[in-house]
C-alpha cells in the first residue's frame, strides 16, 4: 500500500495557509463527487473524484507534518483518534 505523506512542496506553508490549501482540494473534492453522480457509470469521472479525495489525505498530512509531527507523531496521532472512533462504535459494520 501506498504511504499517505506530507507534501514537502508545502511544508514551508504557515498552519492558515496549509488550512486554505485543504479547502481547495475539499472544494476540488465536492465538484467532483457532483459531477460523478451525476453520471455514476463513468469510469473518468469516478477517478477523478478518488484522485481528489487522496489529494486532501495529502493536504491534510502535510498539515500535520508543518504542525511539527513527525511521522511517528502522525501515527500516535491516528492511532489515538482510531481507540476514541473504536470505542464511539464508528468501526462497527452496520447492516447495509
Amino acid at each position: 500500500m501506498t504511504e499517505i505523506r506530507p507534501c514537502y512542496a508545502f511544508t514551508n506553508n504557515t498552519l492558515q495557509q496549509q488550512f486554505e490549501k485543504i479547502l481547495e482540494e475539499i472544494e476540488e473534492l465536492r465538484i467532483a463527487i457532483k459531477e460523478y453522480e451525476a453520471d455514476p457509470g463513468n469510469i473518468e469521472k469516478f477517478g477523478r473524484m478518488v484522485e481528489e479525495a487522496v489529494d486532501v489525505q495529502y493536504a491534510i498530512e502535510t498539515f500535520l507534518k508543518i504542525a511539527g509531527l513527525d511521522g511517528e507523531g502522525r501515527d500516535a496521532v491516528r492511532a489515538m483518534v482510531y481507540v476514541k472512533d473504536k470505542i464511539r462504535g464508528y468501526f462497527d459494520k452496520r447492516a447495509e
